[in-house]
């Protein structure tokens, strides 16, 4: 009857064991695979403000001069947004800032419409201020790049 008992504890102690085993495996894999996932997300977000970064050239270009032969660069700004409200949110306010900077696009663009070319005085204000806009919005966007790349680093 001992020997019942025994062999009855040793297998229920090896099947808590197992059950253990198996729950701080399954704990650790969906750790991994989420850490993972959301490297690829900061990867994800990290390309495209460097695709705003490089287009915003390209924009600037075309408000000076419209009629180059390029094609208007299409930014995925929504997705950046849900891409640090989920996966960086520590990033936030580096992001609004970054946004409130590349808005400031739009009152130029407006302005450059109601200008004319042969308006040399005009043109020149707004280049000016397109040259800032561009330079703070280089200047916060590699700030958001550092510090998704920290993010990533100690995943």
């Amino acid at each position: 009857m001992d020997s019942l008992i025994s062999d009855l504890l040793k297998i229920i102690l090896g099947a808590v064991l197992t059950m253990c085993a198996q729950w701080v495996y399954a704990n650790l894999n969906t750790k991994k695979e989420k850490n993972k996932l959301r490297q690829q997300k900061l990867e994800e977000a990290f390309i495209i403000v460097g695709d705003i970064l490089g287009g915003i050239h390209y924009k600037v270009a075309l408000l000076i001069n419209p009629n180059l032969n390029i094609e208007n660069p299409k930014f995925e700004i929504s997705k950046l947004h849900m891409l640090i409200s989920f996966y960086a949110p520590e990033l936030q306010e580096d992001y609004k800032d970054f946004i409130t900077t590349y808005q400031g696009f739009i009152p130029l663009t407006k302005a450059r419409l109601k200008t004319s070319d042969s308006d040399d005085e005009n043109m020149k204000e707004i280049i000016d201020e397109l040259t800032k806009i561009v330079s703070l919005l280089s200047s916060k966007g590699n700030i958001i790049k550092e510090k998704l790349t920290k993010i990533a680093q100690t995943l």
